[in-house]
């Protein structure tokens, strides 16, 4: 059964990494969303993704891991908290006490992305509450999702912290100045990526010149 997992998993990243390949050679081939996994898949994932991406639904994501000798970025495709003193009349896939504990627990499920050297991005799902009757794919209704706003799109939850905002890239890069031949010009480099530790060995960068 193990075999047979492994071939499962590898021919189904091969194949999707050839179409994606063939109709977007310049893209990058950000996986499959894991919102459940195990190491047979999340190796497969890794042997032929650019990046592995994982739908969290949880307060951290400081445990996340992937399988020894995997060494790939993580993208963080989808997580959310909801609260049932506004709004909806349920408090979605991670229930939080109110507003302001909805905040405080984005801005922790963040740090915890920023302080993860494997992730390099995280995306809040959605920007607007989801209908109260429910989706138009019949996803369950105690699934419904919680935005930054209301469904009609007025001002309804608290503005989320952004005083981690300048923090968040100091804390992942380095401003380096460095002279050429054509004056000075900075290097970011990331000071905390995929698997940090082997990389900075590498001497690998990331960002921009």
């Amino acid at each position: 059964m193990k075999a047979f997992s492994q071939h499962l998993s590898e021919q189904y990243f091969a194949v999707t990494r050839a179409a994606i390949k063939e109709a977007a050679p310049d893209m990058l081939d950000l996986g499959c969303r894991f919102s459940r996994s195990n190491p047979i898949a999340v190796r497969a994932a890794g042997k032929y993704c650019d990046v592995i991406s994982f739908n969290r639904y949880q307060y951290t994501v400081a445990d996340l891991r992937l399988p020894e000798g995997v060494d790939k970025p993580v993208l963080i495709g989808e997580f959310q908290f909801g609260a049932v003193d506004r709004g909806m009349f349920n408090a979605s896939l991670s229930p939080t006490a109110d507003q302001a504990d909805r905040a405080q627990a984005y801005k922790d499920y963040v740090e915890s992305a920023l302080d993860n050297p494997f992730i390099v991005g995280a995306h809040w799902f959605q920007y607007a509450d989801q209908a109260c009757t429910g989706r138009g794919d019949e996803e369950k209704l105690s699934d419904r999702i919680r935005g930054h706003l209301r469904y009609a799109l007025s001002g309804n939850h608290p503005r989320f912290p952004r005083d981690r905002q300048p923090a968040l890239y100091s804390a992942r890069f380095q401003m380096i100045p460095t002279v050429t031949g054509g004056g000075i010009r900075v290097i970011l480099t990331c000071s905390r990526y995929t698997n940090a530790e082997t990389r900075h060995k590498r001497g690998r960068r990331c960002g921009f010149h």
